[in-house]
């Protein structure tokens, strides 16, 4: 192996990594913290995320991209929202069917 291609691989020189998440900043903290600690080990991380967060993960120093949906519906109805997401037994089905599914094509 080349000697100046295994020092790039050695120290993550050169290697892209996205990290993808959907949530709140509960959710989105976790992942700048490592996108942080593998800048300074020689990685280009980049977060995917909801485009209400740029801002945030831009001061930071971190790459973003848009991913969506872009955030979680803003309804007069949020408190039936956050139940139907929190529910036991459909709540999965629920984020997967009304949250994720319909935008899938345009995420990817």
């Amino acid at each position: 192996m080349d000697s100046r291609l295994k020092d790039q691989t050695s120290n993550g020189s050169g290697k892209r990594i996205v990290l993808a998440t959907f949530g709140s900043l509960g959710d989105l903290y976790p992942y700048m913290a490592l996108a942080e600690e593998l800048q300074s080990r020689g990685y280009s991380p980049s977060i995917a995320t909801c485009e209400q967060y740029q801002q945030t993960i831009e001061t930071a120093g971190i790459e973003f991209h848009p991913l969506r949906p872009n955030g979680l519906p803003q309804d007069p109805n949020e408190g039936e929202f956050i139940s139907m997401m929190m529910d036991s037994q459909r709540g999965v089905e629920y984020i997967i069917n009304y949250l994720l599914m319909p935008y899938l094509r345009t995420s990817y």
